[in-house]
Formats: C-alpha cells, sequence, structure tokens
C-alpha cells in the first residue's frame, strides 16, 4: 500500500548503517520500542516511560565518552504504555490487515486495506523496510518487539461510533510494553556488544 504522501508514513527513513567503534568516529544505532516520542520524549509525565530507556542509554554513552552529566530520573519498572500516531491507532496489533469498504475506488468489490505503516529505509545494514530493517549489533529489530507489547483491543469497524473499542476514542494509546523483561532483554543484548544501558 502506498502512504498519502502529507502524512509522516509517507517519507522514507535514512539509516546510519554499520556500527563504527572507532575513537572519535563513534556510530551506533539502535532500535527502541516506541514511537518517535516515546524514544526521544514528549509525552506527559506519566507516560514517558519507555523514553527513559532510550535517554538512560544515551546518557550512558556521553558518559562512557567522558562527558559529564547531570542525574537522570530513573526507568520505572512496570509496564509502561505504547503510543502510536500511525494507522496502527486504527487496527490495534499491527500484524493485523483489515479490510476497509472504499467507495471512491480500491481493488474489486472497492475494498482498500488498513495496513500498518512499514516505511522505506535507505542505507540499512539490511533490509529496506522499517519493519525488516536489521542492524549490526545485536539490537532490537521490529520483529523482536512483539514478545514485550500487549495491544490495547481496537476495532476499526467501530470507528466514530463511540464505544469502547472506537479507535478514535482510545487515543494514541496502542498498549503497554513489559518493562523488566523489555529492560533484561536489552542488558542482555547491549552487554553482549559492550553497550551498556
Amino acid at each position: 500500500p502506498r502512504p498519502h504522501s502529507q502524512h509522516w508514513g509517507g517519507f522514507s527513513l535514512e539509516s546510519i548503517g554499520p556500527t563504527s567503534t572507532t575513537p572519535g568516529k563513534v556510530r551506533i544505532e539502535l532500535g527502541f520500542i516506541g514511537a518517535h516520542a516515546d524514544i526521544g520524549g514528549g509525552y506527559k509525565d506519566d507516560e514517558q516511560g519507555l523514553s527513559r530507556v532510550a535517554l538512560n542509554w544515551m546518557v550512558q554513552q556521553a558518559v562512557s565518552a567522558g562527558v559529564k552529566m547531570k542525574a537522570i530520573d530513573p526507568i520505572p519498572l512496570e509496564q509502561v504504555v505504547l503510543h502510536d500516531q500511525s494507522n496502527v491507532i486504527r487496527v490495534g496489533d499491527p500484524r493485523i490487515v483489515v479490510p476497509e469498504e472504499n467507495p471512491l475506488g480500491g481493488d474489486p468489490p472497492r475494498i482498500e486495506y488498513v495496513f500498518a505503516e512499514d516505511r522505506n529505509v535507505s542505507g540499512a545494514v539490511s533490509g529496506t523496510r522499517q519493519r525488516d530493517m536489521g542492524f549490526d549489533n545485536n539490537s532490537m529489530t521490529h520483529a523482536d518487539t512483539y514478545s514485550f507489547i500487549t495491544w490495547t483491543p481496537r476495532d476499526p469497524e467501530q470507528l466514530e461510533k463511540g464505544t469502547a473499542l472506537d479507535p478514535r476514542t482510545l487515543g494514541n494509546v496502542t498498549g503497554t510494553v513489559d518493562l523488566p523483561a523489555y529492560l533484561e532483554w536489552l542488558r542482555e543484548s547491549l552487554r553482549a556488544n559492550d553497550y551498556k544501558l
């Protein structure tokens, strides 16, 4: 499926490519669970659990490089919410493909499908799409994330009906992440490559 050209899903991603640990040229690309603001922060305080994971890793990298850093908030040790602004909001679990009637066209019998976004990626170590992109440093791939996520039930057929499963009334919280299990996976995986969390 082709994303709308004005939607974020229409923009390709650019990978930084292979890892480099050469002093002065360190380059590390890792996969973390979460929407853009789940990684970089931006949600209200009680919904920032996932952003603290990435932030703690970045601070540790800076400290390892000799940068003095202020103390930061600890990572919460319970389940935290997962956000999404893509069309996963409509379907819940992104592995689900939902048929949708489209009076304006589409394949016979005028059906379109709601797919989870999967952007093009250029320059990745392996893969050409967001969902099949691989890394050379034992980092988390898209497929790895599913074992840590419990998806919020949604029903695209309830769209704009105001029911408990109406995707629009549920907002952009699309699930929860088992943070203790996720952190343990990261610690084991990153330790294998001398990247601390």
